[in-house]
């Protein structure tokens, strides 16, 4: 008579489980500032243009990555420093989402097929360089003989040196880091950067840097936040669940009474 109960528990945890939301975790980085410089680089020449148009004119970004997205990351052990490597795979939705404005005028950010993103830590051994912390978002576009155009966003936060001294290191790779952490890890003298590449490709992996346009920014402002959950399970796999849990319930409550009733009936015969 315990086997109902026993039957019922054990189906009602599977619905939970399987009626359980799964649950991305997007961190959100929202900036805003003024733009520093604006250049474009053509490489066949070698000359670099300088765009004071936009210099000074305000800027708000947004770039959001799926921390569930990232792989454990490696250390690399130099002579003046330990990096801290963690990237995200290639393929599949993209791991990252931006959004960029310049006095007031939307930035169309280039998302091509091919995403990624990864996360580089510097613990410095050298007293005379500070630790530094960079966040890159990276989209390529696929051609038929190579990448033909690429977009990036980067911010990277350092250390400065100053008066002869070091600053304190904020970057302990002795201690663990994830990508939860991003959320409160120090970002001094942060910048902000955005830029497009587009290249020559003559032959299946034979491909040279053509030209590419950048612009740096100077950030005042940032805030860090985790945006809620997106993925909600739909109410038809719980009024499903709920229903069969109720009948397993009426079942287990009947099952006694029936056994009894049953024992009744061969006493009669």
């Amino acid at each position: 008579m315990k086997h109902p109960k026993s039957l019922f528990r054990g189906l009602a945890g599977l619905a939970v489980c399987c009626a359980a939301p799964s649950f991305a975790i997007p961190l959100v980085f929202d900036f805003a500032g003024s733009v520093q410089t604006q250049a474009h680089f053509d490489a066949l020449t070698g000359i670099r243009t300088f765009d004071d148009a936009a210099v000074g004119q305000v800027f708000t970004a947004q770039l959001v990555i799926d921390t569930d997205r990232f792989v454990p990351g490696t250390v690399t052990d130099n002579f003046s420093f330990r990096d801290l490597f963690i990237p995200t795979g290639i393929g599949g939705t993209s791991p990252w989402m931006s959004s960029l404005s310049i006095g007031g005028n939307a930035i169309d950010v280039g998302i091509y097929d091919l995403n990624y993103a990864y996360v580089e830590l510097q613990d410095t051994k050298n007293p005379a360089v500070g630790d530094s912390l960079l966040v890159v978002a990276r989209s390529d576009l696929s051609g038929p003989l190579g990448v033909t155009n690429s977009s990036l966003l980067q911010l990277v936060a350092f250390e400065t040196y100053s008066a002869g001294q070091a600053l304190p290191g904020y970057i302990d790779l002795d201690l663990p880091f994830d990508m939860d952490s991003l959320l409160t890890v120090a970002l001094p003298n942060l910048r902000l950067g955005y830029g497009t590449s587009s290249f020559d490709c003559q032959a299946v992996n034979l491909c040279f840097f053509a030209a590419s346009d950048s612009t740096d920014f100077l950030v005042t402002s940032v805030t860090r936040s985790v945006r809620g959950a997106t993925d909600v399970p739909e109410p038809g796999t719980f009024g499903l669940f709920a229903g069969a849990m109720l009948g397993m319930w009426i079942f287990a409550r009947r099952r006694p009474a029936l056994t009894s009733d049953s024992a009744r009936i061969r006493k009669m015969h």
